[in-house]
């Protein structure tokens, strides 16, 4: 065999290694695109149960309904906030007949907001919220809206260089993307 040969046979073996190669990782590529895309179907179908959960909806209808009386109770005035937050709880108990307390009634804000969170970082299907959830997060927004605002311009601590609050952030960025 002369050099020559062996040169085309080396640079043959060297350019099938280089496509075997390129196969493989083309391979890998479209495995790890198929898996981001099972894992954010996965989160998808989650959010959906959590949203959809019996007793969350069943809080959200309560906040549509009762919206109204509940945000009087941030009008009236208190010795302080945590006197307005107490006053709150027992209006929500009240009209609730003691099923719910306040965090309970606050489940629907974190549960959107995390969703919110979700969708703006493509963790889920970025159309699941326009599509499917459009009307859950525009009505609970709009049901507790004056409490979001009411706990971003509150803050409950006596600790000053905390940050503003973005309570209820997502959930807001979400809504004016569907508007």
């Amino acid at each position: 065999m002369t050099a020559t040969t062996q040169q085309i046979i080396l640079a043959v073996v060297a350019v099938t290694q280089l496509v075997a190669f390129l196969i493989a990782c083309a391979i890998a590529f479209r495995q790890a695109h198929s898996h981001v895309g099972m894992r954010r179907l996965q989160s998808t179908l989650a959010v959906l149960r959590y949203v959809e959960d019996r007793d969350l909806s069943r809080t959200r209808w309560f906040a549509y309904e009762h919206h109204g009386e509940i945000e009087h109770e941030l009008q009236n005035v208190y010795d302080s906030e945590f006197a307005r937050l107490h006053a709150i709880d027992d209006q929500i108990s009240k009209l609730s007949g003691g099923k719910l307390d306040l965090q309970s009634y606050l489940y629907p804000v974190v549960t959107l907001n995390i969703a919110g969170y979700m969708a703006e970082k493509k963790l889920i299907e970025p159309d699941v919220i326009p599509c499917l959830l459009a009307s859950t997060f525009v009505r609970t927004w709009e049901a507790y809206r004056p409490f979001i605002e009411y706990r971003r311009s509150h803050r409950f601590s006596k600790e000053k260089r905390l940050p503003a609050s973005g309570y209820g952030r997502y959930l807001e960025r979400a809504v004016q993307r569907i508007m």
